[in-house]
């Protein structure tokens, strides 16, 4: 899917279809490009990404059974136990349903203090990807196509570690994220 959409967002701009086929031509249409040769196509990898940023792929991960905390944007909300728990899944799987990636989920493995507010162990963090992915704050006109937000010049991303995690982080990273 992650692919898909990248290749919807490129046929709703032909400048950037032109860019992508100019960057293919200049390897040589008839040579098969390998996986050492990704280098050579930065302007390919930017429009995945961006498209990643703009849809990103599901977590399959299961609903939790005992607490959670739902982060959107900067609230959040601690629920205690699964019946607490029960319309927000139905929201967030109707939701999930229509905007695709939406949120990632991790287990705290011990008791951590987050900002005032203590997490118990155990407890499910969910994160809000798509109101990252889609934050001015972290992407100028974040829900424009533009690729060249992840063109690095100098070898540092434009965005703060962490706004752009459509596969995850860490050692929980999607293994087909490259």
């Amino acid at each position: 899917m992650a692919l898909t959409y990248a290749l919807y967002q490129l046929s709703r701009s032909p400048l950037m279809q032109q860019r992508l086929v100019g960057e293919v031509d200049q390897f040589g249409r008839e040579k098969e490009p390998a996986f050492a040769d990704l280098a050579q196509f930065p302007f390919a990898d930017a429009v995945f990404k961006e498209g990643t940023r703009l849809h990103p792929p599901r977590d399959p991960s299961s609903w939790p059974g005992r607490r959670s905390i739902f982060f959107a944007r900067a609230k959040w909300a601690i629920v205690s136990s699964s019946r607490d728990l029960q319309p927000i899944q139905a929201a967030i799987n109707m939701l999930s349903a229509v905007l695709g990636g939406f949120v990632q989920t991790r287990e705290a493995t011990g008791d951590v203090m987050l900002r005032t507010r203590q997490i118990p162990a155990g407890t499910r963090i969910w994160i809000n990807v798509l109101s990252l992915h889609l934050d001015d704050k972290h992407f100028p006109n974040a829900k424009e196509f533009m690729p060249d937000r992840f063109l690095e010049t100098d070898g540092t991303p434009s965005h703060r570690p962490y706004a752009y995690i459509p596969f995850g982080a860490g050692p929980r990273k999607c293994i087909g994220y490259k």
